[in-house]
């Protein structure tokens, strides 16, 4: 784990992402990035460090748990003695943080909350029990074309989704994907990752020779299909146990790897199907002006033969589902987003990410009124769809990007009984109860629900009377799973008081 870089990033590569205004609480945005949050106690205080998990050249990476909730995780510290003084003084170790922050997607693990002190900062992030896929194919030598194809369909979703965001990772390699105890693919280390400009161009010549794209190798501008190019490397060892490009030493690797010149032919290659083959080729395409895109990786034929789809009758509940979902508070809205993305497990949430991307038509890791409309269209009159799609979003799409978040569509589905079980509400108000007192304060909810972004504003004062908080009032766990349970002016129920009753239940 952790970057193997050529040269170190380039400080100018980075463009700055801004600085959050204060908002009022009707302008709050709901979304999984405002609760990846640094924690200002000590990191030995909330957590106890176990076995290692992977190194890096600056990095160590850690299963640790959280020492009040039993939860484990992982997590990467970084040594700052380690990192060229420059970029350390330039703060862009905290990027990975922030670009970390915008993304929401189930085949990208989480980082869910990062510490600082003096000699170390802690990324601490969501555990992936099964390790790294580069162990699999170590036991494995080579998988078949159907395992294969559906990690590739997982790795194409996340690439395809971070690209529609202008991010490049640039260092895509086995090393860098791991997967969870259901198999689930996780896409990690952001560190080397870069937000392009709007030229779509950047420089610096970074990441794993083995998978680096030759552009990339040559030290001129570059985009993101230097990832596809890591893509295809990924797929060509995941069929045949080889890189495509080897060499005894790093310049013979470099070479191999500019010139581009790779085989197809031979025993291991002669059971591989054409179809494999034409996806590799369009992935490892000299030129990346003709390469193939992670959206067309996503959909090539190959990578669809071989996905997992969803039943008819699971299709319906979605369906169902997202026309029953209700809006609620911001306060509940907030509650529920941290239970879906800090507590909920991969288990409960593995059928939900094979539904989220059937939905999901083009593979863009987002639902979009037209991916909606493919599927209402199916099952409702023409009218009613577009109607039924316009109403869906409205109280779906709780932060108003135009799109269905994997997040958002979580907590659309997700079993309610399931999400707001005594267990998971005890869980979420003790990472919320940070000290350990047994009580929130006001001060400290309003910290947690905006990091630190709110104004004091009549509406939020409102709030508080209606909860009975006015003042410094202290919240314990009761009263906490009885603000969840109040029923505020400003809910309203899609059907005239229709409560959501059909639910996935995992």
């Amino acid at each position: 784990m952790g970057c193997l870089c050529s040269s170190g990033p380039h400080i100018s590569e980075y463009q700055e992402l801004p600085l959050r205004p204060k908002i009022a609480y009707d302008e709050l945005v709901i979304s999984p990035g405002l609760y990846v949050q640094e924690n200002l106690s000590k990191f030995s205080s909330v957590y106890s460090l176990g076995r290692m998990l992977g190194r890096g050249l600056y990095t160590g990476v850690y299963l640790c748990e959280h020492m009040r909730t039993c939860q484990q995780r992982a997590v990467k510290i970084i040594y700052k003695d380690q990192v060229d003084k420059d970029i350390l003084a330039s703060g862009l170790i905290l990027r990975e943080v922030e670009i970390h922050k915008t993304l929401d997607h189930p085949n990208i693990v989480r980082l869910l909350e990062f510490f600082e002190d003096k000699s170390h900062y802690y990324f601490v992030q969501e555990y992936c029990a099964a390790g790294e896929l580069f162990d699999v194919v170590i036991a494995k030598k080579k998988l078949s074309e159907k395992e294969a194809a559906r990690y590739m369909e997982q790795l194409a979703s996340a690439v395809a989704y971070i690209h529609s965001r202008n991010i490049i990772h640039r260092d895509i390699k086995p090393e860098n994907i791991l997967l969870t105890e259901e198999g689930e693919l996780k896409l990690i280390d952001f560190d080397t990752a870069i937000l392009m400009d709007v030229d779509r161009q950047v420089t610096g010549s970074v990441g794993t020779a083995f998978y680096m794209a030759p552009e990339v190798l040559r030290k001129g501008h570059y985009n993101e299909k230097c990832d596809i190019w890591s893509m295809g490397v990924v797929m060509y060892i995941l069929l045949s146990g080889q890189p495509p490009f080897g060499g005894y030493t790093g310049k013979d690797i470099i070479r191999n790897v500019t010139k581009g010149e790779y085989s197809l032919s031979g025993p291991t290659w002669d059971c591989i199907s054409r179809e494999a083959k034409d996806l590799i080729r369009k992935q490892l395409c000299h030129s990346p002006h003709k390469r193939i895109s992670a959206q067309d990786v996503y959909l090539h034929p190959w990578v669809q033969n071989e996905a997992t789809h969803m039943c008819d009758a699971d299709r319906s509940l979605v369906f169902n589902n997202l026309r029953s979902f209700n809006s609620s508070t911001k306060l509940k809205e907030a509650v529920h987003t941290f239970i879906c993305t800090h507590i909920i497990g991969s288990q409960e949430l593995k059928r939900l990410s094979v539904m989220f991307k059937a939905y999901d038509h083009d593979g863009d890791g987002v639902l979009s009124p037209t991916d909606l409309m493919t599927q209402f269209e199916t099952l409702l009159p023409p009218e009613e769809a577009v109607k039924e799609v316009e109403r869906v979003m409205k109280h779906v799409d709780t932060d108003s990007n135009g799109f269905i978040d994997y997040t958002e569509f979580v907590k659309a589905n997700l079993d309610r009984q399931l999400m707001l079980s005594k267990a998971n509400l005890q869980l979420a108000f003790s990472s919320f109860d940070k000290y350990g007192t047994g009580f929130i304060t006001v001060d400290e909810l309003k910290e947690w629900l905006a990091n630190g972004t709110l104004l004091e504003d009549d509406r939020w004062s409102a709030l508080l009377d209606e909860l009975g908080l006015h003042g410094q009032g202290l919240i314990d766990l009761k009263r906490f799973e009885k603000m969840l349970e109040t029923k505020f002016p400003e809910e309203q129920d899609l059907f005239g008081g229709l409560n959501s009753s059909t639910t996935i239940s995992n």
